[in-house]
């Protein structure tokens, strides 16, 4: 098969083929431009031919491709003789003369190097000027036309050295640029390491330490620690996100993302911090907008994050809103649209051209406000260009900003589809017309029509002139007091009493009245959970699914065993610390080697691995692993290199997970699932006299019940709360459930609701009465003093309940 032509083939082929059929063709432009000229047909023929035929086999002839170069010079060197001699044989004539200066030219053109152009220069001239001196003399004075010739070949010469040299410098620039980068990412791998791993130790440590029992101080300390420990890995993260994007080695990968979870995930990050601050935070996906689109999720909610972020950082009162759309749609392609507005200090117009520079911020005051780096906006712009859109940004100094992406997504999925009408109506009061919209959206998504207004006095006018909903959602915003005496009013209204209410209440605030409202759905609205309550409140809700039979009790979880390969002393007591947490007591090794007899003798599942190590590297201790045959266990690789080549390294050496220091909890314990997942569990059940595993105690203190609820929840004091109404409502009936038919399933329900609660104890004796009552063995001898527990646990969950409306808040609590 013939190979692909190079441009240099392209360029001969052009040559030979237009300067044989010039050649050929000569003859024509000799009878009209010089009659008494003598045309040589028979070696003006020969040699056209012959660059014609050459031409023809470059198509066909992988050997003359081979060896073009030297055939085409050969052609070249008998074509300016023979066009020489002719042009000279019965004296220069103008029309000749031009012959001549084109032949020159053309070759010219196709010679590579300097010096071969120099020699071919030179030879042409000085056969040229051998015989114009043996010719007679013509219309065309040979001194000039030698001297035309001599200044035409010294100009092509300087141009083709002039070319050499830019090109050498060019090639010269280009490998100390890759070589720059190359000794910049070295540097920057080094340096993520080296601060990585002592960073692991501090965050990983302060991990530990607050889980333990710590004063009011001394968790305010451990706070701060682990605050300014994740402060100081996002400048890290930063820096090497800026240097791949300057590197030109920013990947983005391709995978389905839901653009409404997305969205509301986002939003959920940073509402925690706006709310306290009184910045409503506010989150729209536009009517039409596709559910799933093919995009890097990750760095698209990174964008997400560092414009909300920075959008509640300079916003001190007011909004911040998150506005997903479509602009336009071509050929599958949507034109996603994320918008971030913010009633912050505003951006000076002279600001906002280098507001996408790095390092830069308005001014230095900016800087020692508010904090950050400068990066933030730069890496951005890097991901949404390298992705093919567009960022920009309007403001207006004093009244905030409008930071808006656009970019081309693939769509895997069209907008949803909205639910058919139901003809219920829901009434939805807040005073913010941002939040009335996005909430208005969602219910028309949901088959509802709205009514919404702005305050308590038209909620109520409309009702008095004959207005009927099925549904109302009540701002807590509005005021406290102002949205508990509507809510008693629009209970007592004869039109609309026992119509379901639903408070709308921002992140972390106190439920205002246990018991008035129906269900809590927190701001910034989450789709999926108002679709879940607006279902189930209108009566649409899907039935919930049978329990599980009293008789098949879940099998206990698989013991790992798991050994962790770390040389730095620090790492290894996180590693230690963290697995402990998961219910996991590891094997320690220093080294490769001493990981290598580790699992000679002990078939471990999981193995973490670090990758920087004296005697033996994680990398090739992982290889001569996978060489021995028989147990396998899954290898993860500790390590704190964050670059993508050094993941490729670790599953090129067979490693089957990546984990970059410094751990977190959450991600350690997916690997820990995900190895849980592919290991048998032991046949090992507790003893039927003996259900407990370790003392019984009692419930836990009402400030620990709501310090952990909050710690689950996000610090969502609303949510907290619901979770207390929700147990609170469902405990007695379980409780006398335990001395009725099914204490089984009664005893499983409690066991999660009280682990739920941080009731450790209570969960596992409950249980203990699980595994007996599904073995056919009545409870009645424990149930006296498990009845009396849970009369505590109730007890102390009223006064937790109370602690959460308490006017502190919650955070006070959470302390």
């Amino acid at each position: 098969m013939s190979s692909a032509p190079t441009p240099t083939i392209r360029l001969y082929r052009v040559l030979l083929l237009a300067g044989g059929a010039a050649l050929v063709g000569v003859g024509a432009v000799y009878h009209w431009g010089a009659p008494q000229t003598v045309d040589p047909v028979a070696g003006r023929l020969a040699v056209g031919l012959a660059a014609l035929a050459l031409g023809a086999l470059t198509f066909t002839s992988d050997a003359v491709r081979r060896h073009a170069i030297a055939m085409v010079y050969v052609a070249f060197t008998f074509a300016s003789a023979w066009q020489i001699w002719a042009a000279t044989t019965v004296g220069l004539s103008p029309t000749a003369s031009l012959a001549l200066l084109l032949v020159f030219t053309g070759c010219s053109a196709g010679i590579q190097t300097t010096r071969a152009l120099a020699a071919y220069s030179v030879g042409f001239v000085g056969a040229t000027a051998w015989a114009l001196a043996s010719s007679p003399p013509t219309d065309v004075p040979h001194a000039p036309f030698l001297a035309t010739l001599s200044a035409l070949a010294a100009l092509g010469v300087y141009l083709s050295y002039a070319r050499e040299r830019a090109m050498a410098e060019l090639q010269q620039a280009r490998e100390e640029a890759l070589e720059a980068a190359r000794v910049k990412s070295e540097f920057l791998a080094a340096m993520s390491h080296e601060i990585r791993t002592p960073l692991n130790g501090v965050i990983g440590m302060t991990d530990v330490l607050a889980s333990t029992a710590l004063s009011h101080d001394q968790r305010d300390s451990v706070d701060t620690i682990q605050a300014s420990g994740r402060a100081l890995l996002a400048v890290i993260n930063n820096v090497l996100d800026f240097s791949k994007i300057e590197a030109g080695r920013l990947d983005l990968e391709a995978e389905p993302v839901d653009l409404r979870a997305f969205a509301d995930d986002a939003v959920a990050v940073v509402a925690p911090l706006a709310t306290p601050r009184g910045v409503e935070v506010v989150c729209h996906v536009a009517p039409g907008t596709p559910r799933l689109v093919l995009a890097d999720g990750s760095r698209l909610r990174q964008v997400a994050l560092n414009l909300l972020s920075n959008a509640v950082k300079f916003t001190e009162r007011g909004t911040v809103t998150l506005q997903v759309g479509v602009a336009s749609r071509r050929r599958g392609l949507a034109e996603v649209v994320l918008a971030v507005s913010d009633t912050g200090i505003g951006i000076p117009a002279g600001s906002l051209g280098s507001m996408f520079e790095s390092f830069s911020q308005v001014d230095a005051s900016t800087t020692r406000r508010f904090g950050g780096t400068g990066l933030g906006l730069a890496i951005s712009r890097g991901i949404v260009e390298r992705m093919g859109g567009t960022i920009g940004v309007e403001s207006t100094l004093g009244e905030g900003s409008v930071f808006t992406v656009t970019v081309p997504l693939l769509e895997l999925d069209g907008p949803p589809a909205p639910l058919p009408p139901t003809g219920a109506v829901l009434l939805v009061v807040d005073d913010h017309a941002g939040v009335r919209a996005a909430v208005s959206d969602l219910a028309a998504g949901q088959g509802l029509a709205v009514q919404a207004f702005g305050s308590a006095g038209e909620t109520e006018a409309w009702l008095a002139a004959g207005g009927r909903y099925d549904l109302a959602a009540i701002d807590l915003t509005l005021d406290r007091d102002q949205t508990v005496a509507l809510a008693d009013r629009l209970r007592a209204h004869p039109s609309s009493g026992g119509r379901p209410l639903v408070l709308l209440s921002p992140v972390g605030s106190r439920a205002a009245s246990p018991g008035l409202f129906d269900a809590v759905v927190t701001k910034p609205v989450r789709t999926d959970h108002f679709a879940d309550v607006v279902a189930r409140l209108t009566g649409q809700a899907l039935p919930e699914p049978d329990p599980p039979p009293a008789a098949a009790p879940s099998a206990p979880q698989a013991s790992l065993r798991v050994l962790v390969v770390e040389d730095n002393e620090v790492n290894r007591k996180v590693a230690r610390g963290l697995l402990g947490r998961l219910g996991v007591t590891p094997d320690l090794a220093e080294d490769g080697a001493e990981a290598l007899g580790a699992t000679a003798v002990t078939d471990y599942d999981l193995v973490l691995m670090d990758l920087q190590m004296p005697v033996l590297d994680g990398l090739e201790a992982t290889r001569l692993i996978r060489a021995r045959p028989g147990h396998q266990p899954r290898v993860v690789a500790l390590t704190a290199n964050a670059f993508t080549e050094d993941a490729s390294r670790c599953r090129d050496a067979g490693m089957d997970g990546f984990l970059a220091k410094p751990v977190r909890l959450d991600d350690l314990r997916a690997e820990v699932d995900r190895t849980r997942a592919h290991v048998p569990a032991a046949d090992e059940w507790a003893p039927a006299d003996s259900p407990a595993e370790g003392p019984a105690e009692g419930p836990p203190a009402p400030s620990a019940i709501a310090s952990h609820l909050l710690a689950l929840c996000d610090g969502d004091g609303a949510l907290a709360a619901e979770i207390l109404e929700a147990y609170l409502g469902t405990e007695a009936v379980l409780t006398a459930d335990l001395a009725g038919d099914d204490p089984a399933g009664a005893a499983h329900k409690l066991r999660a609701a009280c682990a739920t609660l941080g009731a450790d104890g209570l969960a596992r004796e409950l249980r203990g009465v699980e595994v007996r009552a599904a073995d056919g063995h009545r409870p009645d001898d424990v149930l006296p003093a498990l009845v009396d527990g849970l009369a505590e646990l109730r007890a102390a969950v009223h006064e937790a309940q109370a602690l959460l409306q308490d006017p502190v808040g919650p955070a006070e609590v959470a302390r």
